[in-house]
């Protein structure tokens, strides 16, 4: 059997459509991560692998003027049918990650009732149910429009430079639980009409909708203020009301990472921003105050063992010395 991919996932412009070509299980919603990158390359295969084991059925990155490669492993990965890629390059002055959520959006993937997660590369989607994966976590909740999980943002874990793996020992070092912290939000959302365009931390909605129409709840295991529905201007991203945060899920954001990829991340410049101007965000004292080294938080190594093995899998898709499954 080829390794090639169907033509419909082929890496093409920006533009060009995607087709996923195949249903997800019977019974259930197709389950979609999206993620916008610009030179990413030594995290990317760690960061598909471990959201292919918790169980996303697609993976969909847009990426934008990478000359450190990464452009062409995603096209490999793209051929082998393991995720979807397209790149981009913005008009000057439109923000990367904007860009690639209205190509994405017009590009006709999404289907009605998918759910769609927005991820950054520097985070993972940890699942503090069950046994860690989207059906644990999608079982413990009942239907809902939006699903907003809260970031736990880690630091470096003492590390000065890169040891070569996100999710592993090195990193379990992370910020105090604190029930009054207003965390940032990423959204699991549900494809629908009443969703106008993605966004990276909560989707925007059309306007008109009330709370009776649009169900969001959050990882705190609770219904999201109505302000959430009626806020279309501010975004109302973050968690406001006091909780356990964390019950049902977080975001693992590692901000940081170490400093010698910090310093790169700056190179990089900001996917929110156009890349005109400078990256006045990752300084030193950004690094400083976002290297939360406080308490131990090692759920997400349940999945070390499946993640070691998916990772040894594409990597071997990638060499040509294994197949498919």
């Amino acid at each position: 059997m080829s390794d090639e991919a169907p033509d419909t996932i082929r890496p093409a412009a920006g533009d060009a459509a995607i087709t996923f070509a195949s249903p997800p299980p019977e019974g259930r919603a197709r389950r979609v991560l999206f993620s916008v990158q610009k030179n990413e390359g030594p995290f990317l295969v760690e960061w598909i692998a471990f959201h292919k084991v918790i169980g996303f059925d697609e993976i969909v990155i847009y990426s934008n003027d990478c000359s450190d490669g990464s452009d062409a492993l995603l096209d490999r990965l793209a051929d082998l049918g393991e995720i979807h890629h397209r790149s981009h390059s913005p008009a000057p002055g439109t923000p990367p990650q904007q860009d690639a959520a209205r190509l994405f959006r017009d590009s006709g993937a999404l289907s009605e009732g998918d759910l769609v997660l927005w991820l950054d590369v520097d985070e993972y989607l940890c699942v503090n149910v069950g046994d860690g994966t989207m059906d644990a976590l999608l079982g413990a909740v009942g239907p809902f429009d939006a699903f907003l999980i809260a970031w736990r943002h880690f630091g470096d874990g003492g590390n000065e430079t890169w040891p070569g793996r996100q999710i592993s020992r090195d990193f379990v070092m992370a910020r105090t639980r604190d029930p009054e912290h207003q965390p940032y939000v990423k959204t699991i959302t549900r494809w629908s009409d009443m969703v106008e365009q993605l966004d990276i931390h909560r989707p925007k909605l059309v306007d008109g909708l009330t709370p009776k129409d649009f169900h969001a709840i959050t990882s705190a295991d609770r219904r999201m203020r109505r302000r959430f529905v009626r806020s279309h201007a501010d975004k109302f991203n973050r968690l406001t009301d006091p909780g356990e945060h964390h019950k049902l899920a977080q975001v693992n954001h590692y901000t940081v990472r170490t400093w010698d990829k910090f310093r790169e991340k700056k190179e990089r410049g900001r996917g929110n921003r156009s890349n005109e101007g400078r990256n006045g965000r990752h300084t030193h004292s950004y690094f400083k105050a976002h290297n939360f080294n406080e308490v131990v938080d090692d759920r997400i190594l349940i999945h070390l063992d499946a993640l070691g093995a998916e990772i040894a899998r594409l990597e071997g898709r990638l060499s040509g010395q294994s197949p498919a499954t």
